[in-house]
């Protein structure tokens, strides 16, 4: 889900789709809305070198930057170890930064137990973290080619809903655990 949201093509380029700058070149060329070209291995440079800019860079000299960083990282690490960066890395919501994270706030489950759909809605946060409900399940739904939006709209809402709120406010945090955990070292489960 998030190769298909986030990049494509991300098999078969070196670090740099090349059809993708190009397209945007050519919207912004005509006027139209430009959609971004940062490719997965762009992005990850980005979080591996702040520098760089980060993943939503702007301006032809920071992507220059981060094209040749993604080509040099795409030379040393492996297309698995690019995506399990960029899943490490990339922030869903609020604070939450990694799909671990992402999956444990967002849906009480770990990564491997995620449905479809959970997938869906979370490659659908990432080019917007706080989007509203209706706009990520409608991301998600173009992003999954489904027909009917309504069971991601009511998933989405359930994710970003009021019952969640300490996801997306991490100043909560200490005031539950001080309430949760009574004795020095306790955990929950």
């Amino acid at each position: 889900a998030v190769v298909a949201a986030e990049d494509k093509r991300f098999a078969s380029h070196d670090g740099v789709d090349w059809r993708g700058i190009a397209g945007s070149a050519w919207a912004a060329l005509h006027g139209r809305a430009a959609r971004g070209a940062s490719t997965l291995s762009m992005q990850v440079a980005g979080f591996l070198a702040p520098d760089l800019g980060g993943p939503g860079a702007r301006g032809i000299r920071a992507k220059l930057r981060q094209m040749r960083a993604a080509q040099a990282l795409e030379a040393q690490w492996s297309k698995d170890q690019i995506l399990e960066a960029y899943l490490n890395l990339a922030s869903f919501r609020g604070e939450t930064q990694g799909i671990g994270a992402a999956a444990r706030s967002l849906f009480g489950k770990a990564p491997a137990v995620l449905g479809p759909d959970d997938a869906l809605l979370l490659a659908a946060l990432l080019p917007a973290p706080q989007a509203d409900a209706v706009t990520v399940a409608r991301r998600a739904c173009r992003i999954g080619h489904r027909a009917d939006c309504n069971p991601l709209i009511a998933a989405a809402e359930a994710m970003t809903g009021a019952g969640r709120r300490l996801a997306d406010d991490p100043d909560l945090a200490p005031h539950l655990a001080v309430r949760l955990l009574k004795t020095p070292g306790a955990t929950t489960t």
